[in-house]
């Protein structure tokens, strides 16, 4: 018969560890999401030997004919003619030198290897990525409170319009979840009616970003009990944007529009806020020049590859074309 002992049963352990785990070698990498490309433009004609980009907007002027303040009519006669004026404006940000370097060992290559089957090198040029999406997102949404003047698509004072929303006969209550979807599309159509006089009329906003709560709310809660369309689908099939554009408003979610007391501590204000605008490149910008690897340096027994690229300033060529609103949650 058999013996079974502390040495078999010590071995078998072994075995069972090292022979009948069935180890899942994909690489499971930390939940992330970045959106920046999505909501905003690229400025892409910079480069590494600029410190800064800039642009120029002008303002023009004129004076009437016969009479100063209105048309420029003129008699027959006239031998003066009136004239028009120009004036340009420059407005330059900074481009922040962002750099990161990958490095290993000739024994961390050969180890992981053995223990994953990957290479440690992919994984930290993944990681290298992961850190350049995640500080280029906060770079445009939020910008940075060590540079003086460095402000993000969120919290630019240059925006004009950045309010509390009515509570539209909630008593005291702004948040959406108090409201009728008739009064969310009250709200909705004050911001982009505001924004669209402040552009002098020739923008209508045709985007709104708002928090991934209230877009589940909206997206999930149907207009009447019959279960006709969401909230969501209400805002976009009967917005202004939509008369004036001819195009349904887009509405999406961006985790940044989160307030403060929603355990954002990067958030721009203390409740949920919705922005509306027009996503194009000669109204709203974002500078950087893209990421390159320099030549690997060898130093004993380590490999190392620099990585750099340079972030820029969002850049708010006409403010005016943007507006925020705060307390929808």
């Amino acid at each position: 018969m058999r013996t079974v002992d502390q040495r078999i049963i010590d071995s078998t352990g072994a075995f069972l560890i090292g022979q009948l785990e069935q180890l899942d070698r994909t690489i499971h990498e930390p939940l992330q999401d970045f959106t920046w490309s999505r909501d905003i433009n690229v400025r892409s004609d910079a480069t590494m030997g600029h410190d800064f980009t800039s642009y120029t907007v002008s303002a023009l002027a004129s004076v009437g004919g016969i009479d100063p303040t209105k048309k420029a009519f003129i008699s027959k006669d006239s031998s003066t003619l009136p004239n028009v004026a120009v004036d340009i404006g420059k407005t330059a940000s900074p481009l922040i030198p962002w750099g990161l370097e990958m490095q290993f060992t000739i024994f961390e290559l050969e180890s992981a290897m053995l223990t994953t089957g990957g290479s440690i090198d992919e994984e930290k040029f993944y990681a290298l990525k992961e850190k350049h999406q995640q500080d280029t997102d906060i770079q445009v949404y939020l910008g940075d409170t060590t540079i003086p003047g460095c402000y993000g698509l969120l919290n630019s004072p240059q925006i004009p319009y950045n309010t509390a929303v009515a509570a539209n006969g909630t008593g005291s209550s702004t948040l959406w979840i108090n409201k009728t979807p008739s009064q969310i599309l009250q709200d909705v159509n004050n911001l982009i009616t505001t924004v669209w006089t402040n552009s002098a009329f020739k923008y209508c906003p045709r985007k709104i970003l708002i928090s991934p709560v209230v877009y589940g709310y909206l997206a999930t809660t149907v207009v009447s009990t019959a279960g006709s369309i969401s909230i969501l689908a209400y805002l976009e099939q009967n917005s202004i944007a939509l008369r004036v554009n001819g195009t349904p408003l887009e509405i999406l979610p961006s985790k940044w529009c989160t307030g403060t007391n929603n355990g954002n501590t990067l958030g721009v204000n203390a409740t949920d806020m919705m922005i509306a605008y027009t996503q194009e490149y000669k109204l709203v910008r974002f500078p950087m020049v893209p990421m390159v690897g320099l030549p690997v340096q060898f130093k004993g027994a380590a490999q190392i590859r620099p990585y750099v690229c340079k972030l820029g300033v969002v850049e708010f060529v006409y403010p005016e074309t943007l507006g925020i609103n705060y307390g929808i949650n």
